[in-house]
């Protein structure tokens, strides 16, 4: 447990009076990997000014990743921003026995939009689903998980 309260992979889960909020925690690397297959998503970065460094960076990925700049790479990306670049994907991913998938398992999974997944398990979860196509929904004793929202 950190000091804002339990950790749900790499979000932060604070306890307010009347809700429940997550931070999503996102590196840049992590965003523009998740957007690999949508990378036009990353054009929404030009809606909000404060963004524009993210946008110059994501036209300069190969670059960043071939000289492994690890400052760019590692950089934190503003919550507002992760979220309004993946609230147009259309990308859709499943639950059911404990993971999380990028295919479906069965007709009673329960599908969620990226946005949920980054806000229920943060942007190395989601990541990591992409890259290997499925994530065990980590155990965080009594931490929200999916099944349990």
């Amino acid at each position: 447990m950190g000091p804002l309260g339990p950790r749900v992979g790499r979000a932060r889960v604070h306890r307010e009076p009347d809700s429940l909020r997550i931070e999503v925690s996102v590196k840049f690397w992590e965003l523009t990997s998740v957007c690999r297959t949508e990378p036009h998503l990353l054009q929404r970065l030009a809606d909000n000014p404060e963004w524009s460094t993210f946008l110059e960076w994501s036209r300069d990925i190969n670059e960043l990743l071939r000289r492994q700049d690890r400052e760019k790479l590692d950089a934190e990306v503003p919550d507002e921003a992760v979220l309004h670049v993946l609230e147009a994907s259309r990308a859709k991913y499943h639950v059911s026995k404990g993971h999380v998938r990028v295919g479906r398992l069965g007709p009673d999974d329960r599908v969620l939009s990226s946005v949920e997944v980054v806000r229920l398990y943060g942007g190395s979860f989601l990541e990591e689903v992409n890259e290997y196509g499925l994530a065990r929904i980590p155990d965080h004793g009594g931490a929200p998980t999916a099944g349990s929202w």
